[in-house]
This record gives C-alpha cells, structure tokens and sequence, in this order.
C-alpha cells in the first residue's frame, strides 16, 4: 500500500521529465482544444436549421466555456512568454498554428458546407448525436487535453513563467 502511494506521487514527475516538455504537451492540448472548440462553433452554425435541438448546444457550449478559457490562457501565456524570452521572430511560428487551425477547421467543415441537403442533414444528426454523446470518441479527446490541463495548471503556469525553461 504505501508502494503504491508513493508511485501516485512520483507518475507526474516521470510523465514530463522536464519543463519544458510540460509547457509543449500543454501548448499543444490548447492548441487541439482550440481547434475543437472552433470546429464545434461552426459546426454548429452550418447545422443549425438541420438540427431540432440547438438549446441543447447551447447548454453544453455555455457549460465548456470556463473548459475553452483555461486553454486559451495557457495558449495566450505560452506564446506572451515564448515571445518575451525567445523575441519577436517567434511571434510567426505561433502565427503559423493559428492559421494552421484555421484551415483544419475548414477541412472539417467542408463535407458539411458542400454536401447534398440530404447528406447534410444525415451528417449533422450524426454530429449532435457524438457532441451530445459523453462517451463518444469526439467528446472523449476533447476531455483527455482538458483534464490534462486542469490537473497540471499550477505545474504548467509554473513552467511558463520560468525564464529558464525557454
């Protein structure tokens, strides 16, 4: 028993040898949310009128949205400090991930935007039914990044803000 406690205590620290790999897996998971959250929003708008239930979107998107800001922070912090301790010609590599996102985004919807109607209404119900679905493979990975972030906020703030890491 107090093997196995002592293994609780140290899995963190063998997860993310260093900082500096803590603040990439996190900059990552924010930037894979952010991508979700984006994909979501306007999927949701291209199958608003396909779809009976928008209050139940509604609810859940409202619900995250605390979910979405940690992401962001961490993202808006990473690249403040990655610019702050690396200058400004990083400024573009961060640039890059965000347009980066963009086109994922469009990818994504794509099928949505140029299908039949009765395509589009097919797929639309199939996404209410995963984004609706706790269990669903979608909602699943979106919960993994987040809860990553959540549990290791104070590690990856820390991380951060330390000029030593960068």
């Amino acid at each position: 028993m107090k093997y196995s406690l002592l293994i609780l205590i140290f899995i963190p620290f063998i997860l993310f040898a260093t900082p500096s790999e803590l603040m990439k897996s996190a900059y990552m998971s924010s930037l894979s949310i952010k991508e979700f959250h984006l994909t979501q929003k306007a999927l949701f708008d291209i199958c608003k009128p396909e779809i009976e239930d928008h209050e139940k979107f509604n609810k859940w998107l409202i619900s995250k949205q605390s979910e979405f800001a940690l992401a962001e922070s961490i993202r808006v912090l990473f690249v403040n400090k990655g610019v702050e301790n690396k200058g400004s010609a990083l400024k573009k590599v961060f640039t890059q991930h965000l347009n980066t996102i963009d086109s994922k985004v469009a990818q994504t919807i794509m099928p949505f935007t140029s299908a039949q109607e009765l395509d589009k209404t097919k797929a639309c119900n199939n996404w209410c039914d995963a984004i609706s679905n706790p269990n669903s493979a979608l909602l699943l990975r979106y919960k993994n990044k987040i809860d990553f972030l959540k549990s290791n906020f104070k590690e990856i703030n820390k991380a951060i803000n330390s000029a030593s890491n960068w």
